[in-house]
């Protein structure tokens, strides 16, 4: 009976012994899996990381590509404008060589019409002296006659002073004659320096606003081939953020399932470590569990991820509204890549509005100048 009962002990022991051992097995077996799973969610947060990266240097590089365009247009259209600062410093050139010229020749005038005057004077001063001196003429041939009385033989004594008189109004008469002929001559040659200045001026600053009309519409092919290489660029990177946002939602569901499949085994080997009366490994629990709640705020953050990130319209500024309840720093992040894309485009947008209404407004001014010349 003794004996029975002892061999009854041993095979339960024995029993015991052998589940023991499975469960020891079961539980290295589960620690390998899990150690597995973690290394492979390590690497999961680290692709999914990689692409986080991708995404914001891609953004990065469109901004730098977008600046340097901006500034290569803002570089052509700062030299348009000093373009067209030198046409008006020639046109107010022009303005005031006519305003001098216009003063210059009501001077002259005013001289001319004083000499002409004084012209007119002597002349008329000649005429009554020649008057003056036919008469005295007629007298003295009178007084020759032999009827006349002796008292009247006598010659006027004004006649050789009339004489002399005349002989200098003569004279003076010449010399201003002269005088007014110089004037009237440099009146005309002034006038034609004058008109050949005008014209080689009007000839200098319609060829300046032809070439200037030119560059303009050169700069606006220019500004058209810039806002197609910025729409093309905006395109570009929202195709590869739409890929690389494709695969980090793939990331994250795989993530999340191992995520899930770790927290299983976790639970597995807790439980075994109970039926083995296996006291906790304490570091280990520690490293787990910042490595849990790592991984949480990582879970969390893709979460608030998802529904975030920009879609198909988000390049849109009529679709200006982010997506999502975004409660998470996560969400934070992603709303200000896709507001930084929609930053972008209402900036390229609003630079090619203002830069071709200027353009337009500069071409409509120029245009009317040529018409006016």
């Amino acid at each position: 009976m003794e004996t029975l009962v002892l061999t009854d002990s041993s095979l339960d022991m024995t029993v015991l012994d052998g589940m023991e051992s499975e469960l020891s097995k079961q539980l290295e077996s589960l620690k390998k899996t899990k150690s597995q799973l973690l290394q492979k969610i390590s690497a999961l947060k680290r692709q999914i990381s990689d692409i986080e990266t991708q995404e914001n240097e891609a953004i990065r590089e469109l901004e730098m590509e977008r600046s340097l365009l901006e500034g290569e247009h803002r570089t052509e259209m700062a030299q348009l404008q000093e373009d067209q600062e030198r046409i008006n410093t020639l046109k107010q050139q022009q303005h005031s060589m006519l305003d001098r010229a216009t003063k210059h020749r009501e001077k002259e005038q005013r001289a001319i019409e004083r000499e002409r005057e004084k012209l007119l004077m002597l002349e008329e001063k000649q005429h009554a002296v020649m008057q003056q001196l036919r008469s005295s003429t007629s007298s003295l041939e009178m007084s020759s006659s032999p009827t006349t009385p002796v008292s009247l033989l006598n010659p006027t004594a004004g006649t050789s002073e009339l004489s002399m008189l005349r002989e200098s109004l003569q004279r003076e008469l010449e010399n201003q004659r002269r005088i007014f002929d110089d004037l009237e001559f440099q009146q005309l040659e002034a006038e034609a320096r004058f008109d050949e200045e005008k014209e080689r001026m009007s000839n200098k600053l319609l060829q300046d606003q032809q070439q200037l009309l030119q560059k303009y519409k050169a700069r606006e092919e220019r500004l058209q081939q810039i806002d197609t290489q910025q729409k093309g660029m905006l395109g570009n990177v929202k195709s590869t953020l739409e890929g690389l946002e494709q695969d980090r939602l793939k990331l994250v569901d795989t993530f999340k399932k191992e995520k899930q499949s770790a927290a299983d085994v976790h639970s597995k080997i807790a439980e075994l470590s109970r039926m083995l009366s296996l006291p906790p490994n304490t570091e280990a629990t520690e490293e787990e569990s910042a490595a849990i709640s790592s991984d949480l705020e990582l879970e969390e953050k893709m979460e608030g991820n998802r529904h975030l990130f920009i879609d198909s319209n988000a390049l849109d500024p009529e679709s200006a509204e982010v997506r999502g309840d975004g409660g998470s720093l996560g969400g934070k992040e992603e709303r200000k890549k896709s507001s930084t894309l929609m930053e972008i485009e209402r900036n390229r947008t609003l630079f090619m509005e203002q830069q071709g209404q200027h353009m337009a407004l500069t071409l409509t001014h120029i245009m009317h100048d040529l018409q006016t010349e």
